[in-house]
């Protein structure tokens, strides 16, 4: 739990924990800077990421990106004053600093690797934002699959939906990374699915607001 992992020399991440809401939080490495996806909400997740970067003798931690607003992926912001952080005004809102605020779509150069930021229409948070990374083909999504969860259930917005599907469709992506499932490669096909699996609920569902599963 918390372990700081290497998926190739660009891409590292810390491990969140699977009892619980903590997601991993991801670490993009170029030769002069690096950028971090979220912050967690575990101090052991910060202290791995810094012992992990001292091992591994990784570029300066320049920027960080929030993909949302929920605590789990926000609670560590404080850890992070001195570095770069981009948020939408809807995450801004949580962050008692101020940050760069998140306007258009916005191109970062680490040094030999580039790296875009987008906004990520959704139904589980407003003003979430996507990572792109157009060497490795690779899109970190943050939770925008997940729905808007309840108590007992969670739902998707029709039009939410669309525009997910139509922004997704924008870019060449080989890998989907998400904020709390495992990091897996060329997973690509399963986030294609459960697209099309919405389209097909929401086909046969009317109403705006569709309850995808009960007791989530």
């Amino acid at each position: 739990m918390y372990e700081f992992k290497k998926v190739n020399e660009s891409i590292y991440y810390v491990e969140g924990a699977n009892n619980e809401p903590c997601p991993k939080i991801s670490l993009i490495v170029g030769t002069d800077f690096s950028l971090l996806i979220d912050v967690g909400n575990k101090k052991e997740q910060i202290n791995s990421l810094y012992e992990g970067m001292k091992k591994y003798n990784l570029s300066f931690l320049k920027y960080v990106v929030i993909t949302h607003f929920h605590d789990d992926h926000l609670h560590n912001i404080d850890e992070f004053k001195n570095k770069e952080i981009i948020a939408s005004k809807q995450t801004c809102k949580y962050i008692k600093f101020p940050v760069n605020v998140y306007e258009e779509k916005t191109e970062l150069d680490l040094g030999n690797l580039k790296v875009v930021i987008d906004e990520l229409p959704n139904s589980h948070a407003k003003g979430s934002l996507l990572i792109y990374l157009p060497k490795e083909k690779m899109m970190f999504i943050g939770d925008a699959m997940a729905g808007k969860i309840t108590k007992s259930s969670y739902s998707i917005n029709r039009s939410l939906t669309y525009e997910l599907n139509k922004k997704l469709k924008e870019y060449d992506v080989e890998t989907y990374v998400d904020g709390h499932s495992r990091f897996t490669l060329n997973n690509a096909k399963l986030i294609n699915e459960e697209i099309e699996n919405y389209n097909r609920i929401l086909k046969e569902t009317k109403g705006d607001n569709v309850v995808i599963k009960e007791d989530y």
